[in-house]
C-alpha cells in the first residue's frame, strides 16, 4: 500500500519471511488475499511480485470517484449528524497538521477517514461499500499522487472546502467541492504518468517490472 514494496518488484518468500518474521504459511495466505485484491501477481511455480499500476487504472479511478464522491459530498451535506460534522471538522484539521509537518502517512490516514466519515454520512450503503472497496484498491496510487503533489495543488484548501459544505449542509457547494477535489487528484496523476521512466518504471526504482503498463 505505500510502496516499501514498489510495484512490480519481486516477492522473494524467503526474504518475506526474514523481514516481516512469519512462516512460510502465512506468508503464502497473504499473497494469495493480496493476489485476490489485485495487489500482488501470483502465477503458479512462479514467483509473486507487486501487481504493476496499469495506466487504464489511473482514469479509472479518476471516473470512479466522481461516480461516488460527488454525490456522497451532497448526501452528506443534506444527511450528517451534528456529531458526525464535528468528527469531519476534527479529520480536516488532523489532514492540514499532517500536511504542515510533512507526515506523508499522516495525510494519507486522515484522508481515508475523511473520505471515509463523507461515504458513511451519505446514508447509503451501497455508496458506503463502493468507496471502501476503492480506497483499500487505489491506496498506492495516492500514495504515489502524494509524492507528485505540490504546494499550488491548494488541496488543503480544497478539504477544507469541503468540509465548509458539508457541515453548512449545501448539497449543491458540496458536489461542486467534490468535483473540484478530484479534479485535483487527476492533476496529480498526470503528472505521475510524467514520473514513469522511459522503460515504464518508476524513476530510480530497483528490481522490477514495469511499473506502469499500458492497456494492450
Amino acid at each position: 500500500m505505500t510502496l516499501e514494496y514498489a510495484p512490480g518488484e519481486m516477492l522473494y518468500e524467503p526474504d518475506l519471511i526474514s523481514n516481516l518474521g512469519f512462516g512460510r504459511t502465512p506468508i503464502r495466505e497473504a499473497v494469495q488475499r493480496l493476489a485476490a485484491e489485485k495487489l500482488v501477481v501470483a502465477r503458479p511455480r512462479q514467483t509473486a511480485f507487486v501487481a504493476p499500476i496499469l495506466a487504464h487504472e489511473l482514469a479509472e479511478i479518476v471516473e470512479m470517484r466522481l461516480i461516488l464522491e460527488i454525490p456522497a459530498s451532497r448526501m452528506a451535506a443534506e444527511r450528517g449528524t451534528f456529531d458526525e460534522r464535528g468528527r469531519l471538522r476534527a479529520a480536516c484539521a488532523r489532514f492540514r497538521e499532517c500536511v504542515n509537518a510533512d507526515d506523508t502517512q499522516g495525510i494519507l490516514s486522515s484522508d481515508s477517514v475523511i473520505h471515509g466519515l463523507i461515504a458513511s454520512m451519505s446514508r447509503n450503503s451501497f455508496l458506503l461499500e463502493y468507496s471502501e472497496q476503492l480506497t483499500a484498491f487505489s491506496q498506492r496510487v495516492w500514495w504515489l499522487s502524494i509524492e507528485n503533489a505540490r504546494a499550488e495543488d491548494n488541496f488543503v484548501e480544497a478539504h477544507d472546502e469541503l468540509e465548509r459544505t458539508i457541515c453548512t449542509g449545501d448539497g449543491k457547494a458540496a458536489a461542486r467541492a467534490a468535483r473540484d477535489h478530484v479534479a485535483l487528484f487527476q492533476a496529480r496523476l498526470g503528472r505521475l504518468v510524467k514520473a514513469i521512466s522511459p522503460d515504464g518504471g518508476m524513476r530510480e526504482r530497483k528490481r522490477s517490472h514495469p511499473a506502469i503498463q499500458q492497456r494492450q
